[in-house]
């Protein structure tokens, strides 16, 4: 009997002592942190007194002191290779050489006969089904460029990583969303110009570093108030059929009889993507201008239900028709109207900033960045670079036209 016992205090040890130990984590949050951390928005944010870097959003879950539900800022980017993607080799090997510059052009594509080289210029002829989304055309809008980085994956495989829009002023100069760009590194970004298909890797673009990044300095990243930057690039694009800049409206101007479009990469439900925020080619919406107070009702519905909200006068709502809208990777996207007594040349009137209307499945308004309201703004930081801001004003209709 006494070697019998012997055996099971072995195994007893073995078992408690020898076997690697299975913790059964627990389902629900420390009591002690969830008192100092409460959660809400169904457990994406966390209750603070203020959203210093993060976006602020409603919800009932926070009260007394703690009282601001704030939202983790989700802007990693999407990542596109730079090339076709195959299995790599078991020991990839890295080039020493530099696979991108900081200047980077090719070849543009043969003349067709029609460039017209004036600010806001549409480079087609055909019309916008209004009642759906469609693929832009090479060229099309000439100012619209994407924000990226440049990363290695884990393969050694150069790959974009594209971040929001933005759109071309002048030849040195792009407008976007500070909220896209507030916690960058003006080195980190590239500007690809003439972009179309982010996954066509022979498409023909015009790569530049961004030198500087300013942004308003009233913007705030909870409310989205002023949410316009201006990026300066290390070298100027040069202007062609397919890159060109928009024209820049000021106060005086009326868009009551215009019609408005938005471009930009952000995936709508009527694509045909699964799991992806990013659509390969950029898409054309047409969006109606919405009357501010019009919109502020709207919106305070869904964003206050105890009626506090205010739509501040820094925003133009355009779209509020349910599937047709903006989503959250058009951030930086130029919001287009034509410009009054012309039918093909535009106006930029807004700059996507942010939206509660889910991707159009909700009949909701976007809010854009008013662009007339920053345009004393932006014309002081241009020439404080020794820039011409008649660059983005239109030319007399005599001479823009053919």
């Amino acid at each position: 009997m006494a070697w019998r016992e012997a055996v099971l205090v072995c195994i007893y040890c073995y078992v408690v002592f020898a076997l690697p130990q299975v913790v059964r984590r627990p389902t629900t949050q420390d009591p002690i942190s969830l008192f100092f951390n409460p959660q809400c928005n169904a457990g994406r944010g966390t209750c603070t007194r203020d959203c210093k870097i993060s976006n602020q959003v409603e919800s009932d879950d926070c009260n007394g002191i703690l009282a601001v539900c704030c939202m983790p800022d989700r802007n990693d980017g999407i990542s596109f290779p730079t090339r076709p993607t195959y299995a790599p080799p078991l020991a990839p090997t890295k080039s020493s050489q530099p696979t991108t510059t900081s200047t980077t052009t090719t070849e543009e594509p043969p003349d067709d006969g029609w460039f017209v080289p004036d600010c806001g210029v549409r480079q087609s002829r055909t019309d916008i089904n209004s009642q759906s989304v469609e693929d832009a055309q090479r060229g099309e809008f000439p100012w619209n460029v994407g924000v990226f980085t440049i990363s290695e994956n884990e393969f050694g495989i150069e790959q974009n990583v594209f971040h929001c829009g933005g759109s071309l002023i002048d030849e040195f100069t792009v407008m976007t969303a500070a909220s896209c760009v507030r916690r960058k590194n003006a080195s980190s970004l590239f500007v690809f110009a003439g972009l179309l298909n982010i996954e066509d890797h022979q498409e023909r673009r015009q790569v530049r570093k961004v030198s500087q990044i300013i942004l308003h300095p009233s913007f705030k990243p909870s409310s989205k108030v002023y949410d316009i930057a201006i990026l300066f690039l290390d070298d100027k694009v040069d202007f062609s059929r397919t890159v060109n800049r928009i024209c820049l409206p000021d106060s005086s101007v009326d868009f009551a009889n215009s019609y408005c479009l938005v471009t930009g990469w952000g995936v709508t439900p009527t694509d045909e993507t699964v799991g992806r925020s990013v659509r390969p080619i950029m898409k054309v919406i047409e969006l109606p201008l919405v009357d501010h107070k019009q919109c502020e009702t709207k919106l305070r519905k869904i964003v206050s239900p105890n009626n506090v909200f205010q739509l501040k006068e820094t925003f133009q709502c355009a779209g509020e028709e349910e599937g047709i809208n903006v989503c959250p990777r058009d951030i930086g996207s130029p919001l287009v109207c034509t410009i009054p007594g012309r039918d093909r040349q535009f106006y930029q009137v807004g700059i996507f900033s942010w939206s509660e209307s889910m991707c159009g499945r909700r009949a909701i308004p976007s809010a854009f960045t008013k662009v007339s309201h920053f345009r004393k703004w932006i014309d002081e930081h241009i020439e404080s670079e020794g820039r011409l801001t008649i660059v983005y004003i239109p030319q007399p209709e005599e001479l823009g036209e053919d």
